[in-house]
């Protein structure tokens, strides 16, 4: 679409067009207060190279903008991706020891669960950030259908009667959690496990942020 020129000048002499192809209601001038004219016309500069300019900063800044909203959401959505479930059962949770043992009803059997890889201070014999842990796990777990997810690396996941499994509460990583946010410690096995990476960078982040055990119980 072609628009007509008009000769409105602004205080620097370029010429400018409106998008309607006609004249702004108003002009601007040296003689002016300073301020920006009242017009409800959009002005774009004719001069090619000052449109070459502007353009490539509007360009730059959003690029730039979509660039931060990009590694912020990679922040944001750092645990592992759920799995479909097609071999796991979904339970509820009855009863939360501690920030790392709960027990769980599996058909007509009752069964202590453990999330693998995750090391929560114990509370009986109470240790620095048990009782914070385990008032977290019970925030995210009370009242909860969570779905259970084995890992093959750990055979049956069957250690003196307790399960171990990767525990999924509303579309999230229970173990992660408790990982990243500070209340537990990685735990490692003698075989590498399936998430045990995404466990090992949750760790990092919250040590060197300190938080929850990090910043409270170093040294204790």
């Amino acid at each position: 679409m072609l628009y007509a020129q008009s000769d409105h000048k602004n205080s620097k002499g370029s010429k400018f067009l409106n998008v309607y192809g006609s004249k702004p209601e108003t002009s601007y001038s040296k003689e002016d207060d300073g301020n920006l004219p009242k017009s409800r016309f959009c002005l774009i500069p004719t001069d090619p190279s000052t449109c070459l300019k502007t353009c490539s900063k509007m360009i730059y800044y959003l690029v730039s903008i979509l660039g931060v909203i990009g590694f912020t959401s990679c922040l944001s959505f750092a645990q592992p991706p759920p799995p479909p479930f097609y071999d796991e059962i979904q339970v509820p949770v009855m009863v939360i020891t501690d920030g790392d043992t709960f027990v769980m009803n599996i058909g007509n059997k009752s069964f202590i669960v453990e999330p693998i890889g995750v090391d929560a201070p114990e509370t009986n014999p109470l240790q620095c950030y048990g009782m914070e842990a385990q008032s977290r796990a019970m925030q995210l777990l009370t009242a909860k259908m969570v779905k259970l997810e084995a890992d093959p690396a750990l055979g049956k996941g069957l250690i003196n009667g307790r399960l171990l499994r990767y525990i999924w509460v509303d579309g999230k990583l229970f173990n992660y959690l408790m990982i990243r946010e500070g209340f537990a410690k990685t735990f490692n096995y003698e075989t590498p496990y399936n998430y045990q990476i995404y466990f090992f960078e949750a760790e990092q982040a919250a040590r060197q942020e300190k938080r929850g055990i990090w910043g409270t119980c170093e040294g204790r």
